[in-house]
């Protein structure tokens, strides 16, 4: 599997200041966005197409449009955007720790997606998320998420965290088939809205307890039974 890369050595993925990509696609995607944000000069584009090793944009939005990898972590953009990943359906798997992000819009059309993990961002909206109904594994740890309606939709998810968000209701992933690992932690949870009936995703319901058990040993702390 060849990767490329941006740092003083290229084709290793591993070098402080890099953007990885990797893979083989299932189809092609289609890469005339990113083609024009590269001519423009768009930073997080930019950064894209060195990490292609081509200096024409076209050529290097070819590269783009075959990869199923794309890792922004190692990148020196402090900030990026997502706009240069539109139309690009051949993304498998796509990663942005920490990387600023807020808009998730342009990866709405990235239809074979399974892995997205963008933890640390400044993301609120979900809802260009409801497409992607391939995604098995989404950490959004450390976001500003408040609202996890659109999450519902994702109907073969098995790992999904949600770590340190804004969220009080967790009632719209009650029935989510598929979860085997869920992180749900640090939130500001309604326990009014933590499900724990019968028919509930497993890992919801256990956390929803412990929640509440929790509650019940604050309050006897506080109030203690005569």
């Amino acid at each position: 599997m060849k990767k490329y890369a941006i740092g003083l050595i290229f084709g290793f993925g591993c070098q402080s200041g890099m953007v990885e990509i990797s893979g083989v696609a299932k189809a092609p995607g289609n890469p005339a966005v990113f083609v024009h944000l590269c001519e423009q000069d768009d930073p997080t584009a930019t950064a894209l197409q060195q990490a292609t090793e081509k200096s024409d944009c076209k050529e290097a939005g070819t590269v783009l449009a075959n990869v199923s990898y794309i890792d922004f972590n190692r990148s020196e953009l402090n900030v990026i955007t997502l706009d240069a990943l539109d139309s690009l359906s051949n993304i498998e798997r796509l990663e942005a720790y920490g990387k600023g992000i807020v808009d998730l819009s342009p990866i709405s059309g990235l239809i074979r997606l399974e892995r997205l993990y963008l933890m640390q961002n400044s993301i609120v909206d979900l809802k260009p998320l409801e497409p992607l109904n391939q995604l098995k594994h989404l950490r959004l740890d450390g976001n500003q998420i408040v609202d996890i309606a659109s999450i519902a939709k994702l109907r073969n998810l098995e790992r999904l965290g949600l770590d340190a968000n804004k969220i009080s209701d967790f009632r719209p992933i009650a029935g989510l088939p598929t979860i085997t690992d869920l992180n749900t932690n640090f939130n500001p949870v309604d326990l009014d809205k933590c499900p724990t009936e019968e028919g509930t995703a497993a890992r919801l319901v256990k956390y929803c307890k412990r929640m509440i058990k929790n509650e019940v040993n604050i309050q006897d702390a506080i109030d203690p039974k005569q």
